[in-house]
């Protein structure tokens, strides 16, 4: 079946979150964690009014939740999918973590991966159900299309290739690892926007699981081709990547929030919602 694009099986908003600054990186997934139940908690209650009506339900009596992107910037974090554990690995990350660098195990796919102050991050939390046709694979794939559409709006070049992410001149700008719970995602794509590219090109630290490959950025491709002036801001390209998600998922409306304050609670979670 081929990946193309995957209309609202009924009307969907969808908004974006811009978290301003460079956050701690457990922040973000309490962030992402709060939208990740609210979604999981609908879901239970259709399920549960389907089954009390069975076939006498109008499916119109049932609500939706909205989609939901979040972008941030985070501190300086390496983070471990389900397929590597920060236990099982050298002395380097030990090092690492004495110098101030933050390390946290994550329920996403893929290996270790890296995300810090220029770089951009983005949570998709969708339901894939409510779309036509959105499979775990198309998603993903969408994943690297709207990353190759917005670098493109950059005058650079994205590909894929037989390992997930999005690579540029050989060489790895965007890594994508999500996680898919009964039907709900988490966690999503980062892009390497003015990245420093030291803490992934640590020849003692694979990165996604692939030894001797090497990350690069959009600053560092622009300044190939003596474009440093056009590299875009992270809200700039933040904005970029959702509206490629969004044009992807038939969606017309994206309202757009921006958020100057820490978020440190759930009781503070629910004033995003205001």
């Amino acid at each position: 079946m081929s990946c193309s694009k995957f209309p609202p099986k009924f009307p969907l908003k969808l908004h974006h979150y811009i978290f301003r600054g460079t956050r701690p990186y457990l922040e973000g997934n309490l962030i992402q964690e709060f939208f990740v139940n609210r979604q999981l908690e609908q879901k239970k209650i259709n399920n549960s009014l389907k089954t009390s009506q069975k076939d006498k339900i109008d499916f119109t009596q049932l609500s939706h939740i909205d989609p939901v992107a979040l972008s941030f910037q985070f501190e300086p974090t390496y983070t471990g999918g389900k397929r590597e554990k920060f236990a099982q690995r050298s002395s380097k990350y030990r090092d690492l973590q004495t110098e101030g660098i933050q390390f946290c195990q994550t329920s996403r796919g893929g290996q270790i991966t890296y995300h810090g102050p220029g770089q951009l991050v983005v949570y998709p939390i969708i339901n894939l159900l409510d779309f036509q046709k959105l499979t775990s694979k198309c998603y993903v794939s969408m994943l690297e299309r709207s990353v190759i559409l917005a670098i493109g709006n950059s005058h650079l070049k994205g590909e894929t290739t037989e390992n997930t992410g999005v690579w540029c001149n050989g060489q790895k700008i965007s890594s994508i690892g999500v996680n898919i719970r009964r039907s709900i995602t988490s966690h999503g794509l980062s892009i390497n926007n003015t990245t420093d590219l030291s803490y992934v090109n640590d020849e003692q630290l694979v990165m996604c699981g692939l030894p001797g490959t090497r990350q690069t950025s959009i600053s560092t491709e622009l300044q190939k081709l003596n474009m440093s002036e056009v590299v875009p801001s992270i809200d700039h390209l933040a904005a970029d990547i959702v509206g490629q998600l969004a044009e992807n998922l038939e969606i017309d409306s994206i309202i757009t929030h921006i958020i100057e304050s820490p978020i440190t609670s759930e009781e503070e979670c629910l004033s995003l919602l205001n």
